[in-house]
C-alpha cells in the first residue's frame, strides 16, 4: 500500500530501481504508466527530474525532490504501521543516504544509527567522506 501520490511513488521507484522497467515491475504497472507519471510530475514541477539513461539517476532538481520525499516515505510507513494490523514499518523500509566524515564514521555514528534501525527499522546508506 502506498499513501503517496502515484507520481511521487513512480519517481522514487525509478531512482531506487535505476530503471523505468524495474520500477514498473515493483509497482505492478507498465513501463509506459511509469513514464507517464514521471512526465506528469515533471510537468507539474516545471523541471526534468530524472536523467533517462541506464542507470537512471536524478537531476539536481530530482535530488532536491528526493531529499524532500524520503522523510515522507518513513512517515508513511509509520502511519501504515499504526493503522494496519500486522503491518511493520520495516517491511517497506528504504535506506536513507547520508554522507559523513571519516572521524564521525569511526567513532559515534554507527552506534547511533544502529539504535535508530533497531527502534524504528530505519536503514542507512552511509557514505564516508575524506576529512577536509
Amino acid at each position: 500500500m502506498n499513501l503517496a501520490h502515484p507520481q511521487v511513488a513512480a519517481f522514487i521507484a525509478v531512482l531506487e530501481e535505476t530503471s523505468f522497467e524495474k520500477a514498473a515491475i515493483r509497482l505492478s504497472v507498465t513501463p509506459s504508466a511509469i513514464s507517464q507519471r514521471i512526465k506528469a510530475l515533471e510537468d507539474r514541477l516545471g523541471q526534468v527530474l530524472i536523467v533517462r539513461e541506464l542507470p537512471c539517476r536524478p537531476t539536481p532538481a530530482g535530488e532536491c525532490l528526493l531529499s524532500r520525499v524520503r522523510p515522507m516515505q518513513i512517515l508513511e510507513a509509520e502511519a501504515l504501521a499504526d493503522f494496519l494490523p500486522g503491518f511493520s514499518s520495516s517491511t517497506f523500509a528504504t535506506s536513507i543516504s547520508i554522507a559523513v566524515n571519516d572521524d564521525s564514521l569511526s567513532t559515534w555514528l554507527i552506534s547511533a544509527f544502529a539504535n535508530l534501525d533497531h527502534e524504528h527499522g530505519y536503514l542507512f546508506d552511509i557514505q564516508g567522506t575524506a576529512a577536509g
